[in-house]
């Protein structure tokens, strides 16, 4: 996993539906609202 190779994990259908309920949640909610440390990193494309 530490080698320039390594490009991710492929999500599972389940764990995309969880990413995106929580970055709803997170605009819901207002990101400037939410800690940084807290929020949902962006890591998805559209």
């Amino acid at each position: 996993m530490e080698s320039c190779g390594f490009k991710g994990v492929p999500l599972s259908d389940q764990e995309v539906r969880i990413y995106h309920w929580n970055e709803a949640a997170d605009r819901m909610m207002g990101v400037k609202n939410i800690a940084p440390e807290l929020r949902v990193q962006p890591v998805l494309g559209d």
